[in-house]
Parts: structure tokens; C-alpha cells; sequence
């Protein structure tokens, strides 16, 4: 999901503003990675009040409405770019998460999306765990103490029991997603496991 390359391709030429598409989206993922939820969010906007058919494609504004706790309009961001990316088993999973979140584990697990194949690595057994074919021990024994692996792994066995409200073993999970070690993997994904460690952490802490 590369939006920063596609913005500057298609839309910077036409652009007559002080500020490219890139400038948002830095400002938004600058903002979100300090823990400026709402700033992140307006970068974002911004952005879409200049260039309004860009919408769809802004997955990162999903997972950012996801950790305002804003889960309907978070499932709608996963529901427009999965019309746009329908392989993609990340999008997938991120809707299956608002949902949840939003309305119940249960109705997550009916409106999973179908997606794939997803090559990229661990996507194939994350959604085999959203189906319900593998469990998160079995994810995790897939991933086969691979770095990479590994922290996709934890990250989206993290987020799936936080779906079923199981938060201490999601933290569990989130924080090894988060390890320094694992800092080199995952790109913005590697943002948001500490980012929303860190949001996960203050609500076990209640």
C-alpha cells in the first residue's frame, strides 16, 4: 500500500498549492507516530478537502480512526479501499477489527471480507486466523522465529484478541510487535504496533 509513490505520480503535477500531497501525509504520520491522534487525523482531511477523490485510498486514515476509537467510520475507510485493493488481507483485517470493535466479534467474523492471495509474508495465515482455520499459537509457530514474521505475528494476534476483549494477552502481544528489535520491519505497521501498544497499555492500566 504505497500512497505516498501513487499521490506524487497522478496527482502532484495538477497541484498549484504550498504544500504537495507528501507534505500531508508526513505531517499525519509524524503526527500519529508522537501519539496526535486528532492531528494526524486533520492531516489527513486536509488532504482530502484538496484532492477529495484520493479518499478511498487512504488506508493509514482507518487504522488512525481505529485508535480514535471511531469504529464505524473506520470500517468505512477498509470498506472503500478493499473496493479499490479486494486482495489486500491486511484492509481486510483492519475492517474485521473496527467491526468488531464497533459492533461484536461476531458480526466481524460475518462480514469478513474475502481477500487474497496476499504473497506478502504472514498475510495468508493472518487471515486463516480471522477465519477462524488457525488459532494466534498457530499463527505464531507459522511465523517460525523469522524477524519479519515474527512482528506481522504479533501485531495481528494482537489486534485479534483485542477484538475479542482480551486485552492483557493483546498487550502481551503488542509489545513484542513493538520490540526495538523488530524496529526495522513492518514500515508504517511497525508505527502503529507502538503506537497502539501504548494505547492498549493505558487502558489495561484503568
Amino acid at each position: 500500500m504505497n500512497l505516498v509513490s501513487w499521490l506524487l505520480a497522478v496527482w502532484l503535477p495538477a497541484l498549484a498549492s504550498s504544500q504537495s500531497p507528501q507534505d500531508y501525509v508526513d505531517r499525519a504520520v509524524a503526527a500519529f507516530e508522537a501519539g496526535k491522534d486528532t492531528e494526524a487525523l486533520t492531516a489527513f482531511d486536509d488532504l482530502v478537502k484538496l484532492i477529495p477523490d484520493v479518499k478511498p485510498e487512504l488506508w493509514q486514515r482507518g487504522i488512525i480512526l481505529y485508535d480514535l476509537g471511531r469504529y464505524k467510520e473506520c470500517a468505512d475507510q477498509f470498506a472503500a479501499f478493499h473496493a479499490l485493493v479486494p486482495d489486500d488481507v491486511e484492509n481486510a483485517a483492519w475492517h474485521f477489527f473496527c467491526t468488531a470493535r464497533g459492533e461484536s466479534f461476531a458480526a466481524a467474523k460475518a462480514a469478513l471480507f474475502k481477500a487474497g492471495p496476499d504473497p506478502r509474508v504472514m498475510r495468508t495465515e493472518v487471515y486463516a486466523m480471522l477465519a477462524g482455520v488457525l488459532t494466534p499459537e498457530q499463527v505464531l509457530e507459522h511465523a517460525d522465529q523469522l524477524p519479519i514474521a515474527e512482528f506481522y505475528a504479533h501485531l495481528y494476534i494482537g489486534l485479534y484478541l483485542e477484538a475479542q476483549g482480551q486485552l492483557k494477552p493483546a498487550l502481551e502481544h503488542l509489545t513484542a510487535a513493538a520490540d526495538p528489535s523488530l524496529a526495522e520491519y513492518g514500515g508504517f505497521m511497525n508505527i502503529t504496533a507502538r503506537v497502539h501498544r501504548n494505547t492498549l497499555a493505558r487502558l489495561v492500566a484503568k
